[in-house]
């Protein structure tokens, strides 16, 4: 049984918690009418979900899509896919969907901190330093190259593990394929196929390469004396279509991806005048070897090809320097190595 006098004081109990709960309420309506809510700290503590700032910045713009192939050519050495950077994919943030988060790290940290923009605001950053170019060119490689990893894939669903850098600078690819890539401004090119017969085996017995150039005639007298045997420079002119200052870049991609398929199996350092290349008009290539260590005589099989692309560009997709015309050229070569 409950007391009349117990009733009663429960009712004067439950009138105090009212009376305080309207103090409060006026109270807080005494603060906030002669401050904004937007510069209440006090406000924002209590309603932190309706607190709105001063100046309500604008949502982050979401990244864009990741980026597709500009082509793709099933070449004999393997699957290659170029592509191109756009104004949707022209600086690092933009490729944040197109790469592995490992990769999109790697290049994020290549770029000094005092070079770094806190906004992602495209009209507000800067032109792109040297080392952001080169974190560019990092991640339009490994978008590159997972796209021929995907394709070139039995599986219908391939998940592609990060694709770093190895010991000797090298894109470290998962087992069970061999590639390269190259990077040449806003392209980048990657070279990729099937290395099931090297799967259990600890030493590599093939090795592929690939390289990209864009024709640019005039630097072709200075590099064709330090990269071409005194043979090969006498040699030129012999490919329709191809300038001799042309055909000097040529030979030059050529020993391009001659190398980056060398070195993997020897893992050594081989120079331009330890092999000489002779383009033919078919679009393959002679191979002569004079490595210094003897490595040719392991060699069972090589394969060289090139391509000479000439595409439509606009100002959007050229390289943002003078002289750039309505059309572009580039040299794609390819190489594959065997060994016994």
């Amino acid at each position: 049984m409950v007391s009349d006098g117990h009733r009663s004081h429960i009712r004067r109990h439950r009138n105090h918690i009212r009376r305080h709960r309207n103090h409060i309420r006026r109270h807080r309506t005494s603060i906030f009418s002669s401050v904004s809510p937007s510069s209440s700290p006090l406000y924002s503590r209590c309603y932190p979900s309706l607190s709105v700032p001063a100046n309500k910045p604008s949502l982050s713009p979401q990244p864009p899509p990741p980026l597709s192939p500009h082509f793709t050519l099933a070449l004999p050495e393997g699957l290659c896919v170029v592509v191109r950077s756009s104004p949707s994919h022209s600086r690092v943030h933009h490729f944040v969907s197109s790469v592995h988060p490992d990769e999109y790290a790697v290049a994020v940290n290549a770029i000094p901190t005092n070079q770094k923009s806190s906004s992602n605001d495209d009209a507000e950053l800067p032109e792109p330093t040297g080392q952001e170019r080169n974190a560019l060119s990092f991640l339009l490689g490994r978008t590159a190259m997972r796209h021929g990893i995907r394709q070139i894939s039995r599986e219908s669903l391939v998940v592609v593990p990060p694709i770093l850098r190895d010991g000797h600078g090298r894109p470290a690819l998962p087992s069970g394929y061999v590639g390269s890539i190259s990077h040449k401004q806003t392209l980048a090119a990657a070279l990729v196929d099937l290395d099931d017969d090297n799967f259990w085996k600890r030493d590599r017995v093939r090795g592929i390469g690939v390289d990209i150039e864009r024709v640019m005639s005039k630097s072709g007298s200075a590099l064709g004396r330090r990269v071409l045997t005194e043979r090969e420079r006498g040699a030129l002119g012999n490919i329709p279509g191809v300038t001799e200052l042309e055909e000097v870049l040529l030979r030059f991609s050529l020993k391009e991806s001659l190398y980056k398929a060398l070195h993997p199996l020897f893992e050594t350092f081989i120079g331009f005048q330890e092999v000489e290349v002779q383009p033919c008009p078919d679009g393959t290539a002679e191979v002569e070897y004079y490595l210094k260590g003897g490595y040719q005589k392991d060699i069972v099989k090589t394969t060289t090809h090139w391509k000479r692309i000439t595409e439509e560009v606009t100002g959007d997709e050229s390289i943002g320097k003078k002289g750039v015309g309505k059309f572009e050229d580039f040299f794609l070569t390819s190489a594959s190595v065997c060994l016994r």
